[in-house]
């Protein structure tokens, strides 16, 4: 019985040498597909068990970028720094890599880590609520006149800001940032931008409200 056992054994294992090394690999990566799919259902189910269990196999699958990305944001809140540094560096290349790292590097605002920010800030990166943001770090850190330059530059163009701008802009205004020509030229970028509301609304905030026989 045992010399069977270990016949049939031996027999397997040559077995499995003997296959070809393209249907041994097609064999792995239909694995690999399967469990790509398991693992993102794990993600969106939340099932962590199941999936660290999954994800060892999945680290040379070409979409293993992806299923990465899908388990950082769904954990967004307790990942670490330190995880989405790695992935972001890693994986620069990538569309949503970049999505993940506006994220990421808004959170490093609102937790005031500056330093770390600077450290990953880069042009690529630059939106206005970032923007505004970093500028209003740089207010409370004594360079006023540096950020009462960015807020003008901020605020004048020619389409709605987001809401994160809004405490920025509210400080620069009572500091006296806003006037005439400063409103004018964004009533201009707003027209050519073809932003008639936006263009309208500015007039309010005229004191000569010359602009208001042009529009």
């Amino acid at each position: 019985m045992r010399r069977h056992t270990r016949s049939f054994l031996i027999c397997t294992l040559l077995a499995g040498l003997l296959l070809p090394l393209p249907a041994q690999a097609n064999a792995r990566l239909d694995s690999q597909r399967l469990n790509y799919d398991r693992a993102l259902e794990a993600i969106d189910k939340e099932q962590w068990e199941q999936f660290r269990q999954l994800e060892p196999g999945l680290r040379d699958y070409v979409l293993y970028p992806y299923i990465r990305q899908a388990y950082l944001n769904q954990t967004f809140d307790s990942a670490t720094d330190q995880d989405l540094a790695d992935f972001v560096r890693d994986h620069s290349t990538l569309p949503f890599a970049s999505r993940l790292k506006d994220r990421w590097l808004t959170r490093l605002a609102r937790q005031g880590k500056w330093q770390q920010f600077d450290q990953q800030y880069q042009e690529a990166d630059r939106n206005a609520s970032l923007d505004c943001r970093r500028a209003m770090h740089q207010w409370d850190s004594g360079d006023r006149a540096g950020a009462m330059q960015q807020a003008q530059t901020l605020w004048t163009v020619g389409r709605s800001q987001p809401n994160a701008c809004d405490p920025l802009f509210d400080r620069w205004r009572a500091a006296g940032g806003l006037n005439d020509d400063v409103v004018w030229q964004r009533i201009r970028l707003a027209l050519l931008y073809r932003q008639d509301a936006l263009a309208r609304y500015l007039t309010k905030l005229m004191q000569n409200n010359q602009a208001l026989a042009t529009l």
